[in-house]
């Protein structure tokens, strides 16, 4: 294939990736925003659209760098410019701008990831509420303070009350297949419920027994 015509397949194909990434986030944003658990379209779910999502953008990066690799010849000219003092400060801000990049892009991965439960801000490994420790903590909280909100997750909403997310659902009535990342805000308008019932789930918020009088 001649070079011009790669560049024009390329380009094409990177147009029309584009096209599909701005769309496919739309439908994300849009048309199944959060919350919409139990809605498709053309028969795939939120989860199904933000896979698609993710692989049109790979695409289009793969594109992107075959792009660069064509015209590296341009690329280089065009950073290291003349012989000057002028064209090798071009060169050192190019180099310290592909790091920059770089560090960017890879901040995400190495970061540690933080699930705000309870209003705190400890951090731990997993799915939130997974495990027993996050039960205790959640137990040991007092009702009036919780931290659960519209933006909380049903796993952290669990975690808050000190109670297993499969308990959390059947209080609730939701199946016991439900995402735990739904939020309660969006959720609990499409199925019922709001965030102050589920901190009425406490142990603490509950009346305690009255006292039996002494016989």
């Amino acid at each position: 294939m001649k070079r011009n015509t790669l560049n024009v397949v390329i380009d094409t194909g990177a147009f029309v990736l584009i096209v599909l990434l701005g769309a496919s986030g739309a439908v994300i944003r849009y048309v199944l925003p959060p919350g919409s658990h139990s809605k498709s379209l053309w028969g795939y779910g939120r989860h199904e659209w933000g896979g698609a999502h993710f692989w049109i953008s790979v695409a289009l990066l793969a594109l992107v760098v075959l792009h660069i690799v064509l015209h590296w010849t341009w690329v280089l000219c065009m950073t290291r410019g003349p012989a000057s003092a002028p064209g090798r400060w071009r060169s050192a801000v190019a180099v310290i701008a592909l790091f920059g990049l770089g560090a960017l892009a890879a901040a995400p991965f190495l970061s540690r990831v933080q699930t705000q439960a309870g209003g705190g801000g400890e951090e731990h490994g997993g799915r939130a509420g997974a495990g027993p420790a996050g039960a205790e903590r959640g137990a040991g909280t007092e009702a009036g303070n919780l931290g659960i909100r519209g933006s909380t997750t049903l796993a952290e909403a669990a975690v808050a009350v000190g109670m297993p997310a499969a308990d959390l659902l059947k209080a609730l009535g939701l199946p016991a297949n439900t995402d735990l990342q739904e939020r309660l805000g969006p959720f609990g308008r499409e199925h019922g419920f709001t965030p102050e019932e589920v901190r009425k789930l406490h142990p603490a918020s509950k009346p305690s027994a009255a006292p039996q009088p002494a016989p």
